[in-house]
């Protein structure tokens, strides 16, 4: 692998960060940006971590507003039982 020599660049920390987002491997990462595990690790530790976070925020940012918008029940129930302790068993009770 080639040693940077300079600090990474903004278009780097950013590709980073989406294809950590997206669940590529720190082993595709450090291949991709032509860096070892190490040096990918010491340089972009942070969009390594920020990344899949960020990703995990816009899914369930998307997940929350088809559960509220009254449009989609099958989203509004999963909500519930994912945020809300839910059950199948708790749904049934209250239906008889």
């Amino acid at each position: 692998m080639t040693v940077i020599s300079t600090q990474p660049n903004k278009r780097d920390r950013n590709q980073a960060e989406v294809l950590s987002g997206m669940g590529a491997t720190e082993e595709f990462i450090a291949d991709h940006l032509h860096l070892s595990i190490e040096e990918l690790n010491l340089y972009y530790s942070k969009e390594l971590k920020s990344g899949a976070e960020e990703a995990n925020l816009q899914v369930a940012k998307t997940f929350h507003e088809l559960a509220t918008s009254g449009e989609h029940p099958q989203m509004t129930l999963a909500w519930m039982k994912m945020r809300a302790g839910w059950s199948d068993a708790a749904q049934k009770e209250e239906e008889g």
